[in-house]
């Protein structure tokens, strides 16, 4: 596979990068294109490693400015989603029973 941003091929045991800018996350031979908030919360996430991002910090970062106080089942659906998109790219977001969440990278990826 092709990296889309620099456009030289991916190997398949390739180390994890993100591309802040452009919102995409690479490993393991694949990408993973995610939406601004998404990257948003994966750049919190990468800065606690490997501490947990508690849920509340990721609220307020995520949903600041919004009219309505989103609820925290939200932020499940939420971290569900990107879970869906990175699968395969050797990170994990690990859930830290009533704290929040952690990066986690596989065995695989040095």
């Amino acid at each position: 596979m092709l990296c889309p941003s620099c456009r030289h091929e991916i190997a398949p045991d390739a180390k994890v990068i993100f591309d802040d800018e452009a919102g995409i996350i690479t490993g393991s031979g694949r990408a993973a294109y995610l939406t601004p908030k998404q990257m948003e919360f994966m750049i919190l996430l990468r800065t606690k490693f490997p501490e947990t991002l508690l849920k509340g910090n990721a609220m307020d970062a995520i949903y600041m400015g919004s009219a309505d106080e989103p609820e925290t089942k939200i932020l499940d659906t939420f971290v569900c989603k990107i879970r869906q998109r990175i699968a395969g790219i050797g990170i994990v977001i690990g859930t830290v029973r009533g704290q929040g969440f952690r990066l986690r990278y596989s065995e695989h990826v040095a």
